[in-house]
């Protein structure tokens, strides 16, 4: 085989040497391209623009006319949804805050009466609570002795359980 088969061509001086490009990107193309683009761009939007304009238009006059009884306030039926729950819940707290610090009756035909909520928890410390006779109402004990002798078996009644 002759050597001028396997060695390699030999380098060609333009190639090899350092420089730039000599074909370079067509800037005047890429211009005209950008400006096409922007262009097109512009003409949509106005064109968008006009329309929406156009079917604002059309629909504000293609409204019917309101009837006599829309202007009237109509109640929508129940249930209604609160406007302000933040505030109607302040509201029933103050409510609910002015009942437990207050005295008044619940039925006075019965003579129940409600008492501020600070008394009654001291009355329920000193006193207990009432033993009721199974009807509702409370049973008035006959002396102290038979309140003591009757809490007893209750104490010893809970200390089996445990």
């Amino acid at each position: 085989m002759p050597p001028s088969e396997h060695s390699a061509p030999p380098p060609d001086n333009r190639e090899s040497r350092p420089g730039h490009e000599t074909r370079d990107v067509n800037i005047p193309a890429i211009v005209l391209l950008a400006a096409a683009v922007a262009a097109t761009v512009l003409v949509v939007l106005v064109l968008l623009w006009y329309l929406m304009r156009a079917m604002e238009f059309a629909a504000i006059h293609r409204e019917p006319a309101l009837s006599p009884l829309a202007d009237t306030q109509q109640t929508p039926p129940a249930p209604r949804l609160q406007d302000a729950p933040v505030r109607d819940y302040a509201s029933y707290h103050e409510n609910q805050d002015a009942y437990l610090s207050s005295y008044g009756w619940v039925d006075r035909q019965q003579t129940v009466a409600h008492i501020p909520i600070e008394q009654a928890m001291k009355l329920l410390v000193e006193h207990g609570w009432p033993k009721t006779t199974g009807t509702g109402q409370p049973q008035q004990p006959a002396d102290s002795g038979a309140k003591e002798q009757t809490q007893q078996p209750n104490v010893q009644q809970n200390q089996q359980s445990r």
